[in-house]
């Protein structure tokens, strides 16, 4: 599971094993919010403090001593940014392959600027 926590400070991103949370991993470096697994599920991306979009590869497995199965491994990677989006923006899909986001940003702008939004109607009548 992945999730968001403030136990050491700031909100920073965490992974964990479920149900036990037995092994508990933090991810981000210096913050983050709005955690998404990747659909192959060996891969997190996030939003950091500053907007960046960041990941970081996860691995998972069996701890074994010898023989014996001793408990379930969780490892992470270094986040890496991939690239900057809003810092005010909220959330964020990726597509399965991982390769496409779709970015919630603030529509705040300049002063004096007004958000603009474009309505076409009977858009099927210049197809005819």
């Amino acid at each position: 599971v992945v999730y968001v926590s403030s136990e050491s400070g700031p909100p920073e991103i965490y992974v964990a094993t479920f149900p036990s949370f037995a092994a508990k991993r933090k991810v981000s470096t210096s913050g983050g919010f709005f955690p998404v697994w990747a659909k192959s599920g060996k891969e997190i991306f996030y939003r950091a403090t500053d907007g960046m979009l960041m990941s970081a590869e996860i691995r998972t497995g069996l701890n074994l001593t010898g023989s014996k199965l001793t408990g379930s491994k969780l490892d992470a990677s270094s986040p890496k940014p991939l690239f900057g989006a809003d810092p005010l923006g909220t959330g964020f899909a990726v597509t399965a392959d991982g390769k496409r986001f779709l970015i919630a940003e603030s529509a705040e702008k300049d002063e004096g600027d007004q958000p603009e939004i474009t309505l076409v109607l009977k858009w099927d009548a210049g197809i005819r």
